[in-house]
């Protein structure tokens, strides 16, 4: 079976998937008690859930953020 990225499965799928969020806060904790780490805690956070999200094969395509991107720009010079 193929693993499929996150944004293509179905509801079930992303729900299963997103059990690894519930780990986040205990990691946090674990890491930071453990290793003191120099870090901020709002970086910290964000790594733990990078991590997380690649164990749910997050991930968008190189097409995906040019288009993003793309809209973006195109609203802040909408704004100007």
């Amino acid at each position: 079976m193929k693993n499929k990225r996150f944004q293509e499965c179905n509801l079930i799928g992303k729900i299963f998937r997103y059990r690894w969020y519930l780990c986040v806060p205990f990691i946090f904790i674990y890491q930071r008690i453990k290793y003191k780490s120099e870090l901020s805690a709002k970086a910290e956070w964000g790594i733990i859930i990078s991590e997380m999200q690649f164990k749910m094969n997050w991930y968008y395509t190189s097409d995906e953020v040019k288009e993003r991107l793309k809209e973006k720009f195109k609203d802040k010079l909408k704004e100007k």
